[in-house]
């Protein structure tokens, strides 16, 4: 049961390996502390159904922030399939549209943090924040996330555009 506590965090993420897949979806709001604990039991129980082809997979969710939402999947077990990833997809335009986030807008739903503040810019806008973290939203793996993560725009797979 999810509880004031832990809503953030729905399993513990030191139980999955750093070669977990992970899919970050970035609000294009900032989400408050109430509102991601009202979405922490769709998640929950989207996640304990969800499934390929017939096989249940292992999985959970975790807020990294007030902006993005991971979900996290141990591919040592089962992997996911293109019909439960779009299945992940639909579930998160539905709670999206339930709680008026759009998740999907990745042009202008850079997420980054300078002089302790974090904001969001248009994916143009990246060129001018050289110095500032990134926090990326395609990083492939939970490693990736342990690792070097949020890192400076300058030092990111974005450096091109600088």
């Amino acid at each position: 049961m999810l509880t004031q506590q832990n809503y953030n965090q729905i399993m513990d993420l030191d139980l999955f390996p750093d070669d977990a897949r992970i899919w970050v979806f970035t609000s294009d709001r900032e989400v408050s502390a109430v509102e991601q604990q009202a979405m922490a039991a769709p998640v929950l129980e989207f996640l304990e159904k969800w499934a390929t082809h017939g096989k249940a997979l292992t999985a959970t969710g975790a807020w990294l922030n007030s902006f993005q939402l991971a979900i996290i999947l141990d591919q040592s077990k089962v992997g996911a399939s293109g019909c439960s990833i779009d299945a992940l997809t639909r579930f998160m335009r539905e709670i999206g549209s339930a709680n008026q986030i759009d998740w999907f807008n990745r042009m202008n739903n850079m997420l980054i943090e300078e002089q302790g503040t974090v904001q969001r810019i248009p994916f143009t806008e990246l060129k001018n924040y050289p110095n500032a973290l990134l926090f990326d939203p395609l990083v492939a793996t939970l490693g990736d996330i342990r690792g070097n993560w949020p890192l400076p725009v300058g030092e990111s797979r974005y450096k091109s555009l600088i």
